[in-house]
């Protein structure tokens, strides 16, 4: 195979990226979710920045962090105020994810910003950003919004990425987390529950399997297993799920790997509690039957009543 010219490749590359930057496309593309006060979110339509509805794995042939996005407005019909953060002021929120953390997104959302908690702010990272220049340009955002936390929330796009476990920590994970404290955030990680397809539970599991072992590396993460809110009882995945009282509820889209209204809620309630304990951040009253189940990430064709 012939060499490449010497930077003609990188600068056609950097071209690209600087235009896509102007075009509003790309990678790390960050959503100002002013929530109740004002302003409105980007629903990201479920499928968005994910390979198949089949819940298989392939290698991504789109541009990382592109989305067909449209707009809708989640916020509480009133807004109360709840006791600030420990720190004094509105926690600062950064979700940062693929799809499915799209669809998480609108409640955690509406909860904090809806009691005046926490400032959220949403992320479209299908995967962890390898290219330097996509590295320098979040380096950027997170000076300019500076967030207490980042709740990162990956996995389909990431292991279609190709996951070597001996050399992913080092040569991926580390150097992200690196990243997201050097601002003085801390991190949240979100585990990948079961979905409906074999192949794409077995990458997850090695996925989990690495992200679980960052708390001994990085005392600032925190590794949050989605399953505890979304796996069946009995271990095994299930699109719909027994509450206590007993109703049954949908969790999951027809392709078994996007949220539905009640399967955010319940992974919701998981995220809250944990940023609750830490921070003291408390979500607005009667927030699980808000407007935000409404938003376009939870199509109702996608998403039958069980």
């Amino acid at each position: 195979m012939r060499a490449s010219p010497p930077l003609r490749i990188g600068s056609i590359l950097v071209v690209l990226f600087v235009v896509s930057l102007v075009l509003g496309y790309g990678s790390g593309r960050w959503v100002d979710a002013s929530g109740p006060a004002g302003g409105s979110a980007a629903a990201i339509p479920a499928g968005s920045a994910t390979p198949s509805s089949t819940v298989e794995v392939p290698e991504p042939t789109a541009p990382l962090g592109s989305s067909e996005e449209s707009t809708t407005t989640a916020r509480p019909s009133t807004t109360t105020t709840a006791p600030p953060s420990v720190l004094g002021r509105p926690l600062r929120v950064a979700m940062a994810g693929d799809s499915v953390m799209a669809g998480l997104d609108p409640a955690v959302r509406w909860a904090l910003q809806g009691s005046g908690a926490a400032e959220v702010r949403f992320v479209l990272t299908p995967s962890l950003l390898r290219d330097p220049t996509v590295r320098f340009t979040w380096t950027q955002q997170l000076d300019s919004f500076d967030p207490d936390v980042v709740v990162m929330f990956v996995g389909t796009w990431e292991t279609g990425q190709g996951l070597d476990p001996d050399s992913y920590p080092e040569e991926v994970l580390d150097p992200w987390v690196e990243l997201l404290v050097s601002r003085g955030a801390e991190v949240v990680w979100i585990g990948n529950p079961l979905v409906g397809g074999d192949e794409a539970n077995e990458r997850f599991a090695t996925l989990n399997g690495l992200l679980a072992e960052l708390p001994d590396r990085w005392p600032q993460v925190t590794y949050l297993p989605a399953g505890l809110a979304l796996d069946s009882p009995d271990g095994t995945f299930q699109p719909t799920l027994e509450l206590d009282d007993g109703t049954v509820v949908r969790t999951r889209q027809l392709d078994g790997l996007h949220l539905c209204p009640d399967g955010a809620g319940l992974l919701a309630d998981l995220v809250l509690g944990e940023l609750g304990g830490r921070w003291q951040v408390e979500p607005v009253p009667g927030w699980r039957d808000g407007g935000w189940r409404d938003e376009a990430v939870y199509p109702a064709d996608q998403c039958p009543v069980p």
